[in-house]
């Protein structure tokens, strides 16, 4: 029986997004403009971080393991690789068109 394992690239997409972000809510928060938006960042930046170095752990527990049931953290996994991309399209298109605007 094939089964499909966890994107390790997922995964580390989802710790390099969720370390860039909670790293800069440290900045975000320092600065009174921004508000809440920092705590914001803070707990987008850890949940993905943390998503992502499970996803990883089970992955690599999974292959000494052939019974290792991980259909929740694929889910979770891909969620959270479609929230970085969302994240990091947004980063690049909005400095583009922002003066347009």
């Amino acid at each position: 029986m094939s089964k499909k394992k966890i994107k390790a690239g997922f995964a580390i997409l989802n710790i390099v997004m969720g370390v860039i972000l909670f790293m800069s809510s440290f900045i975000m928060l320092s600065d009174k403009d921004v508000g809440a938006y920092g705590l914001i960042s803070m707990i987008i930046g850890l949940t993905l971080w943390i998503v992502g170095a499970y996803a990883l752990y089970i992955r690599r527990k999974s292959k000494a393991d052939d019974e290792l049931d991980f259909r929740n953290i694929k889910l979770i996994n891909t969620i959270c690789f479609v929230i970085s991309v969302l994240i990091l399209t947004t980063v690049i298109v909005l400095p583009i068109i922002g003066p347009h605007l």
